[in-house]
């Protein structure tokens, strides 16, 4: 569940124009991978990546995640137009 409400925050920054350059009219794909195995995992861990594409040809786009209350920079991948945000949760159970 958080991992959907990161990819919603990533899609509202974009659109918001909270960019070093505007992306206009962005093309999202979005993807994402979180841990399976909560009965022996100390910690689950998830990752939102996303593929953006502007129709400007915009490329320094400058994004933010905002993950349970708290921004986190968005990591801007070697390939172009590729972005990625990591989260670690730790787990309150032995």
């Amino acid at each position: 569940m958080a991992a959907l409400r990161l990819l919603w925050t990533l899609a509202m920054l974009v659109l918001s124009g909270c960019a070093a350059e505007t992306c206009t009219e962005p093309a999202i794909i979005p993807s994402y991978y979180t841990t399976s195995d909560a009965v022996i995992a100390s910690e689950t861990v998830f990752i939102v990546e996303i593929s953006l594409t502007c129709s400007n040809g915009a490329q320094n786009v400058a994004l933010y995640a905002d993950v349970n209350g708290k921004q986190f920079p968005v990591t801007r991948g070697q390939d172009i137009g590729r972005y990625q945000v990591k989260q670690n949760l730790v787990s309150l159970c032995p």
